[in-house]
């Protein structure tokens, strides 16, 4: 999916600055399939709309702390789904086209970063709390209403939380393009997060990348 992220500044003291992020994810990806036997899709068919708010402090020169917290809306679409038989007979061949709403979600976090400005790096760890409610499931045929209720009874469809770790590094060219030195502002991160504790998730580490372009 693609994603479209604004940021703007409320305060920048040199040393305390306060921030508002908005963002949209497009389902530009290609979404869950029902037909396949191994499913993995690039998106999840739906639109999601979010706003944080986050504030930073610059401790010393190369040091800042960091906390933020956001609420995303998952917006509810339409999809083919199997409507199980009963809550112990999940396995069914009757497809129908229902309306599916994942929970809205809530971050909140905090992190250190020591930045060497002269070559553009950044490193740093944090923590980070995530809470999504649950999914809901609806349709239109009366006689399988019921039926697809069970959908929601699935444990990835409860309500989730999660906290975990996080390693950071990152590439930045944003200081030296505010400088003129670099033609282009952007950013490119590694990250390795690590779940310790959690409700209905995945305890598995990830590793994530991005690179970041500013307009």
């Amino acid at each position: 999916d693609i994603k479209l992220v604004g940021k703007y500044n409320l305060l920048n003291d040199g040393v305390n600055g306060v921030a508002v992020k908005s963002d949209v994810t497009f389902p530009t990806g290609t979404g869950p399939n029902v037909n396949k036997a191994l499913d993995i899709p690039t998106g999840d068919g739906q639109y999601d709309v979010g706003a944080a708010l986050v504030y930073d402090r610059v401790l010393v020169s190369t040091l800042k702390w960091n906390a933020y917290g956001g609420y995303t809306a998952q917006l509810s679409q339409h999809l083919d789904r199997r409507v199980p038989i009963s809550e112990i007979d999940t396995l069914s061949p009757d497809v129908e086209k229902v309306t599916r709403d994942l929970g809205d979600q809530t971050n909140l976090g905090t992190s250190l970063a020591y930045t060497f400005s002269p070559v553009g790096l950044t490193f740093g760890a944090g923590y980070c709390f995530q809470f999504q409610n649950h999914t809901s499931f609806s349709g239109t045929n009366p006689e399988t209403m019921a039926r697809v209720k069970i959908l929601e009874l699935d444990p990835v469809a409860q309500i989730q939380a999660l906290h975990s770790t996080t390693l950071l590094a990152g590439f930045s060219t944003v200081e030296w393009f505010k400088a003129k030195r670099f033609p282009l502002p952007f950013q490119a991160n590694l990250a390795y997060i690590r779940p310790f504790s959690g409700r209905n998730t995945s305890n598995n580490s990830v590793v994530a990348a991005e690179v970041v372009a500013f307009f």
